[in-house]
């Protein structure tokens, strides 16, 4: 097969940050899929992602189109990291925000890393979708990814994995 499964995790209790550590090399890119929930008091939090550990907002640039039930905006550079939505403690009991990023060309040395992310949920008072383009202004490439939440920790059911596609 041309996509290999090479990181999966599903959290059992409360955690701050999921990584996947030092992923295997060998891959054209990367498409991450994940459902996530956040314990803070709200009905939904970002999720951000950190490539090899750099959780500094200057080194990434994105776009962002993103719809409710009552409006559709578009955002650019506010939270340089988002690539998606989880839901959170107010939102209906056992709901997850979903998302899928791919990671183009994340093993070269010759271009800025871009990506993108489709991500959203659904609840009873609330629903939002979001489109995601952006880039790590680096060519260094991606050896580790971490997610982490503007606030709250992700909660039990959170869960990630990674597919190399060759």
């Amino acid at each position: 097969s041309d996509t290999e499964l090479i990181f999966s995790t599903t959290l059992t209790g409360t955690q701050t940050t999921i990584s996947t550590g030092t992923l295997l090399t060998g891959y054209r890119n990367l498409v991450i899929k994940g459902q996530a929930r956040s314990d803070d008091n709200a009905v939904a939090r970002s999720v951000l992602v950190a490539f090899n550990g750099d959780t500094t907002d200057a080194n990434y640039e994105y776009v962002r189109d993103f719809s409710t039930q009552s409006k559709t905006d578009f955002q650019s550079n506010v939270e340089k990291r988002i690539i998606g939505v989880a839901t959170a403690a107010t939102a209906a009991a056992n709901t997850f925000g979903v998302f899928t990023l791919t990671i183009y060309s994340h093993e070269s040395t010759n271009n800025l890393k871009s990506y993108n992310s489709v991500s959203g949920f659904v609840h009873t008072t609330s629903l939002q979708t979001n489109r995601v383009t952006g880039k790590r202004l680096s060519t260094d490439p991606i050896t580790s990814v971490a997610f982490s939440l503007t606030n709250g920790d992700f909660v039990a059911g959170t869960s990630v994995a990674v597919y190399g596609l060759k």
